[in-house]
């Protein structure tokens, strides 16, 4: 008797888990399907469209303004791992290349309550941006984090998929060489 109360008990939890993950899923943010096959590859070398954002402190940050300055466009999300334990690097970024013109940027797909909230509770010392509506390759963007290193010229230097950590981060902004195409092997599994 206690091997059939067991099974059903299991049978019961996997339905259970069945039928919320049909109901919760889709109102998860669904990073899977915002690209075509996203491959970043193709945008080093072109030039950062021109945008105008909204940063949750009411700021406008539009990209025409970003020439003359490097910099580090962040595409995150606040419930992800890897992109929460990158915050304090982020931050520790802006910090250390300020004398450099460095700017940080942090865009998510998210809902702007959602983020105001993570903003709140952290230490970030750089502008974060919630919006879904993007130009490419912003809005093609499949993973996170992915993020970008736009160059003094409004040109995309690099790109990388996942997080390498703050010795890669800082090297990547403050690079000013000529864009590369990174290899795949290169980046961590995000």
């Amino acid at each position: 008797m206690g091997i059939g109360l067991s099974a059903a008990g299991i049978a019961l939890t996997a339905t259970v888990l069945a039928v919320a993950w049909i109901v919760i899923r889709p109102m998860l943010p669904d990073l899977q399907n915002r690209g075509d096959d996203f491959d970043p590859s193709i945008w080093i070398g072109k030039p950062v469209p021109d945008m105008t954002l909204t940063a949750l402190d009411g700021r406008t940050i539009r990209s025409v303004d970003w020439k003359g300055h490097p910099v580090v466009l962040d595409m995150w999300a606040s419930w992800h791992p890897a992109c929460e334990s990158a915050v304090p690097d982020f931050t520790r970024l802006v910090a250390e290349t300020a004398t450099q013109g460095v700017q940080v940027l942090a865009v998510s797909f998210e809902d702007a309550a959602d983020l105001g909230e993570f903003r709140t509770n952290s230490a970030i010392n750089y502008p974060i941006v919630a919006t879904t509506n993007l130009p490419a390759p912003f809005g093609q963007v499949d993973t996170v984090p992915t993020t970008f290193f736009i160059n003094a010229d409004g040109v995309i230097r690099d790109v990388r998929i996942g997080y390498d950590g703050y010795d890669t981060l800082k090297q990547c902004a403050l690079d000013r060489s000529a864009p590369v195409v990174a290899k795949d092997e290169d980046h961590a599994n995000p």
